[in-house]
């Protein structure tokens, strides 16, 4: 077990595998908007692309900037 490992209990690996996704209520969070809401945008497919791994929905922040930098009036 190295020291990462060791001072994260050795079960770090879904952080890292993750680190780059959001669930629904971090991302939620973040935009101080309702995860209900977020269930909504994701029904009528305007809200950032999600996916869904097992029962939990999953927002990639990089494509999540995508989505807001789009929204961006000039």
């Amino acid at each position: 077990m190295n020291q990462q490992e060791q001072a994260t209990g050795g079960d770090d690996m879904e952080g890292a595998v993750l680190s780059e996704w959001l669930t629904q209520g971090e991302l939620a969070g973040e935009l101080r908007i309702s995860v209900d809401t977020l269930r909504r945008w994701t029904a009528r497919r305007v809200g950032p692309p999600s996916m869904k791994l097992g029962m939990r929905v999953l927002y990639r922040r990089e494509a999540v900037k995508d989505w807001l930098r789009a929204r961006e009036k000039r």
